[in-house]
């Protein structure tokens, strides 16, 4: 059996290689590899295809950046017809050569993706009852059905979805259930954040009130923010209830007295190495928790620690920011959260694991210690860049008498590869913890 390794994106677009059983092919920027490909975000030598005994594998070199497997990054892994491997700004499909009197394949066997999200179909979920086909357009089961009706056959693929109308902004008296409204404090994406107060309970809550995304969106929400109200922990900003009033959904949240870390380091550019170190160190109990109970928060930055009373830290959005993401189906990173994304992130969505989790504080402790984040430019495109190709500077340069521990804590934690950073929040507390109990 031999297969056919497509280039379905990049400079070779088009071209085809063949892999029949015992070959072995790698892939980089080096002359010496049997695929050469000019690639700044490449290795010398990248990954690693190999047909033998019938199957096919891919391996990761070492590479800086990374080689992803149907949007996950690998080390070694078999890979199938279907499969798609992304190398830089490269992606490839493995297929099965069809022999000389093989019939067409049958339809359901194609690569499909869903028209709405862009989430690929195998061809056991083209099988399902689920999965909705409008004209030649396929819709996975989020996108085609909620609750029971066709959103795909209510939206053909040719026309663009209906606009949400805008419903009035709420005000200083307006109630959310029990939640009485008494001020803006905060205005993103997706909704409005208020300070308000439980009339009942007469504490003060912070409610968030959804103003984006169509009711199947919201409904989604909704479910992942149940999965964020289980996590009961000191630095985890608590979630309280989820309700409904008038087609109108909102979060209301453990409101948290005292500072944003983004408004600190906006004032102040650096904080003194003991205050750095006990915020980082309390943002991985919080992470520790999460991943305790299988959940990794996806978007650590200064926006979402609050610095309490008594010097508590509370992290913010666990299960908001998932629910978040699914909104629009992928990445989307301004200059103030950009910095403290991995590469993986800005390649394509991807789940929330610890890794990211790692790197995110990571930049975020390389930004309380030298005042900056560890890649700065004027546009997305050059922080991007940035994140991709180079590495940060050292602490010894941009904030000179800082913790030697510290710079090792960064460099591990900001790896290009997520195989090359902590893989568990104990790992990075043990050395948070050392840095804050011999050398601040």
């Amino acid at each position: 059996m031999a297969y056919l390794l497509r280039v379905i994106e990049g400079k070779r677009e088009g071209e085809i290689l063949r892999l029949e059983d015992g070959t072995t092919i790698t892939i980089g920027r080096g002359k010496e590899n049997i695929l050469r490909l000019d690639d700044r975000k490449l290795s010398r030598e990248h990954c690693q295809i190999e047909c033998s005994g019938g199957k096919c594998t891919a391996t990761d070199l070492n590479s800086t950046n990374g080689t992803m497997v149907n949007g996950t990054m690998i080390e070694h892994c078999e890979i199938v017809p279907g499969d798609e491997i992304v190398i830089g700004l490269n992606k490839f499909l493995l297929e099965e050569e069809p022999g000389e009197a093989a019939e067409p394949a049958p339809e359901k066997a194609e690569t499909k993706k869903c028209a709405e999200c862009g989430r690929k179909l195998a061809p056991e979920d083209l099988a399902s009852p689920h999965v909705r086909r409008v004209g030649d357009r396929y819709y996975c089961e989020k996108c085609a059905i909620w609750p029971g009706e066709p959103r795909a056959a209510a939206r053909p693929a040719t026309q663009k979805a209906e606009a949400k109308p805008e419903l009035p902004k709420p005000k200083a008296g307006d109630q959310f259930g029990s939640n009485k409204i008494v001020e803006l404090i905060g205005e993103g994406k997706y909704g409005l954040v208020y300070k308000a107060e439980h009339v009942g309970m007469k504490r003060p809550i912070a409610l968030k009130v959804l103003t984006a995304g169509d009711e199947g969106w919201a409904r989604e929400f909704v479910q992942q923010v149940y999965e964020g109200g289980r996590l009961v922990h000191p630095n985890i900003v608590l979630i309280y209830d989820i309700g409904e009033q008038d087609g109108v959904f909102y979060v209301s949240m453990e409101y948290v007295a005292g500072t944003v870390l983004r408004e600190k380091l906006d004032q102040a550019g650096s904080l003194p190495p003991k205050d750095a170190c006990s915020i980082a160190t309390q943002v991985a109990h919080a992470l520790a928790h999460g991943a305790e109970q299988g959940m990794a928060h996806g978007r650590i930055s200064p926006k979402r620690i609050f610095l309490g009373p008594r010097g508590v830290v509370k992290v913010s959005s666990f299960g908001l920011v998932r629910a978040e993401t699914s909104a629009s189906g992928k990445p989307d990173f301004d200059l103030q959260e950009l910095p403290y994304r991995p590469p993986e992130q800005l390649r394509g969505p991807v789940p929330p694991e610890f890794a990211a989790d790692a790197y995110a504080l990571g930049a975020v402790l390389y930004h309380m210690l030298a005042g900056q984040p560890p890649f700065v430019g004027e546009t997305v495109e050059e922080v991007r860049d940035k994140i991709f190709e180079e590495e940060p500077q050292p602490l010894s340069v941009v904030s000179p008498g800082g913790p030697a521990t510290a710079q090792r804590i960064i460099d591990r934690a900001l790896a290009k590869s997520p195989l090359s950073r902590y893989q568990t929040p104990k790992e990075l507390l043990w050395d948070l913890e050392e840095v804050l109990g011999r050398e601040v």
